[in-house]
């Protein structure tokens, strides 16, 4: 999957690619500075909570290399536990479900509600 989501598991034959591709661009952005922290915020009361790792990683990043002009993205992603420097991004998994879990989505309807306010 080459979505942007920097995903690679097994449970990729249950995603859909294409929401999947279209969920990563939305998030990736590149948004202002503002929209993101926004974006953030909003996320930040919708994205599901098991162990707290995924909301607690939550941030936004500068991301001059998907723009010409600068922006910013939203970010979620975790450290491996016993791998130090290691990452991983699993929150398409809550966003977008899978075969055996139910969707959660917490990044789409941040962004939409922060695109009407």
């Amino acid at each position: 999957m080459s979505s942007g989501w920097g995903v690679t598991a097994d449970f990729e034959a249950s995603i859909d690619e294409d929401a999947a591709a279209g969920v990563a661009q939305k998030t990736l952005g590149p948004y202002s500075k503002s929209k993101a922290e926004k974006i953030l915020e909003i996320s930040q009361d919708l994205v599901p909570v098991d162990t707290g790792d995924l909301k607690a990683s939550g941030h936004i990043r500068e991301a001059v290399e998907l723009s010409t002009e600068g922006g910013w993205q939203i970010i979620y992603d975790v450290p491996v536990k016993g791998k130090p420097g290691k990452w991983a991004s699993y929150a398409i998994f809550p966003e977008m479900g899978t075969v055996n879990m139910s969707a959660e989505p917490y990044l789409r309807p941040a962004i939409d509600q922060a695109a009407t306010d």
